[in-house]
């Protein structure tokens, strides 16, 4: 194995340790508990698959496996933060509670259909596999929009910046967008994106880990803006009844989208 490849394996769980030393020096695991635990599991488990690569039996299963729970926890670590980014929405707007549950069914009705009808082999290892890899793309696909949706809100709405939930998202959403282009790439033309196939995936997650870290290191603001004045919230209902209905206008829609304030 190559000094860069060690060096790219090793850095993200190195860099995780010290984001668990802070999350439990600081009490934050009883804050952010998936989060906390997905840390967790990536220094443990994390390197499982490279300490076996010489055997491909095993390599091949706990590959896959690994994969599949990381997964489990991106998505309880994207509904963990989520509601506290998005409190105003889910205040506001009745509908902006089904669109989480909806989109992680959708992104499982995927999975099972490929695992279905496209298998990745033959018998139920295929189909396995197949479940996996879509049930993982659909999660990266989330990260990344939920990523803009983030950006989207601090231009929009006048809300302040939460470090730590931010930080969490950017560093997934970063690793999740780099990856889906690996992939892409690779599926366009492999041979000539075989370099950034390798190695930007392991770069963008190191960089996501560097984001925590960034994020974790801070001390958090003495005073959260979710605890808004009252003619402060009002100010920002109305900014985004009024952005809503411009939208519904050049859509043609006929009811409101959003109740008067």
């Amino acid at each position: 194995m190559l000094v860069s490849d060690l060096i790219l394996s090793f850095t993200p769980p190195a860099i995780l340790v010290v984001i668990a030393i802070i999350f439990v020096r600081r009490k934050l695991h009883r804050e952010f508990v998936f989060f906390f635990v997905y840390v967790l599991y990536s220094v443990t488990f994390g390197l499982l698959p490279e300490a076996v690569v010489g055997r491909p039996f095993l390599f091949f299963w706990l590959y896959w496996i690994t994969d599949a729970v990381y997964g489990i926890l991106g998505l309880l670590v994207l509904r963990e933060v989520f509601h506290r980014v998005f409190a105003l929405p889910y205040a506001m707007y009745r509908w902006f509670h089904f669109l989480l549950p909806i989109t992680v069914s959708t992104i499982l009705s995927i999975s099972m259909c490929e695992m279905a009808y496209h298998p990745l082999g033959r018998g139920a290892v295929g189909r396995g596999v197949s479940a996996v890899y879509w049930f993982d793309l659909g999660v990266h696909a989330l990260e990344g929009t939920i990523l803009v949706l983030v950006v989207g809100l601090t231009l929009v709405f006048p809300v302040a910046w939460r470090q730590h939930e931010f930080g969490i998202l950017t560093g997934f959403g970063i690793s999740a967008c780099v990856t889906m282009l690996a992939d892409l790439l690779r599926f366009v033309d492999g041979s000539t994106y075989e370099t950034f196939f390798r190695y930007g995936p392991p770069i963008a997650y190191v960089l996501a880990s560097l984001i925590w870290l960034h994020a974790f290191l801070q001390r958090p603001q003495k005073q959260p803006r979710a605890q808004m004045e009252l003619e402060e919230m009002l100010a920002i209902i109305r900014h985004s009844r009024e952005l809503l209905e411009k939208i519904k206008r050049g859509a043609g829609w006929r009811h409101a989208l959003a109740p008067p304030v």
